[in-house]
C-alpha cells in the first residue's frame, strides 16, 4: 500500500470565508480521486493518520473508545484505533452495527484493526478519558436513533475528550443541522475542505476546533468536482 499524497497530509485550521465543499460533492471528490490512481485504501488510512496526528498533537497517552459506524466513517475509525495502539495508547473498539458486514474499504480497515470489537451499547464507556467519533460522516441526513442515540448522549454527559472523525455524529454536513441529538466535540478532524455544517448554525457549536487535512485528494480533482 503506498503512501500517495501523505506528503501533503499537515493538517491546518479551517479559515472562515475559505471554500467549503458540501458532502455530495466531496463524494464526487473521492470518485474522482480515486478513479485518478489513489486507491480508497489510501485514502482512509491517509485519514486515520491525519486523525491520529490530530489526537496525539494535543492529547497524552490515555484510555481510548473509538466508535465506529457502518460506513466508510466507521473504517476511518478502525485505522485510527489501529495506529493509537501500534503507539501504545489503551484502546477499545465498538461498532454499531456488524462490523463483518462491512463492505468495501470499510472491510478493509476492520481488518486492519486486529483487537477485539464490541457492539456499541447505550452505556458504552467503561473509563475511557478519550472517545474517537467515527460514527456517521458529514453526510448523514437522518436523526440519530436508538442505541447510537442513546451513546452519543453518553458521550457528551462524560466528562471526556470528544474528537470527531469528518463531522461530529448526528451533524449534517450540507446545512449545519442537528438533527436530534449529535456530539459535542473538542476537536473536529475533516477532510481536502471543511463543509457547510462546520461552519452554520447550530451545527458549528457542536464542531470544537476544527482541523482540515489533505489526505491526497488534488487540487485538480477538487475543480472539476466543483465545476
Amino acid at each position: 500500500m503506498g503512501d500517495e499524497g501523505a506528503g501533503a497530509l499537515a493538517t491546518r485550521h479551517a479559515i472562515p470565508g475559505s471554500v467549503l465543499i458540501p458532502p455530495a460533492v466531496m463524494a464526487r471528490i473521492d470518485a474522482a480521486t480515486i478513479a485518478g490512481g489513489i486507491p480508497g485504501t489510501t485514502l482512509m488510512l491517509n485519514a486515520g493518520r491525519a486523525v491520529t496526528r490530530a489526537i496525539t498533537a494535543r492529547f497524552p497517552p490515555q484510555a481510548a473508545l473509538v466508535a465506529c459506524g457502518p460506513g466508510n466513517n466507521g473504517g476511518d475509525g478502525y485505522v485510527v484505533a489501529r495506529l493509537l495502539h501500534d503507539i501504545g495508547w489503551p484502546v477499545r473498539v465498538l461498532s454499531l452495527g456488524d462490523p463483518d458486514a462491512l463492505k468495501g474499504d470499510a472491510a478493509w480497515a476492520r481488518a486492519f484493526w486486529s483487537g477485539p470489537i464490541e457492539r456499541l451499547s447505550e452505556d458504552p464507556l467503561a473509563g475511557e478519558t478519550l472517545v474517537v467519533d467515527a460514527l456517521f460522516g458529514a453526510g448523514l441526513a437522518r436523526p440519530l436513533e436508538g442505541v447510537a442515540a442513546a451513546a452519543v448522549e453518553a458521550f457528551n454527559a462524560a466528562p471526556v475528550v470528544r474528537v470527531a472523525v469528518d463531522i461530529p455524529s448526528g451533524g449534517d454536513g450540507a446545512d449545519g443541522r442537528v438533527r436530534g441529538e449529535a456530539v459535542r466535540a473538542d476537536r473536529t478532524v475533516t477532510f481536502c475542505r471543511a463543509k457547510p455544517g462546520h461552519h452554520l448554525l447550530p451545527g458549528r457549536l457542536h464542531v470544537g476546533e476544527l482541523i482540515v487535512a489533505d489526505i491526497g485528494t488534488g487540487s485538480g480533482c477538487v475543480a472539476l468536482s466543483v465545476a
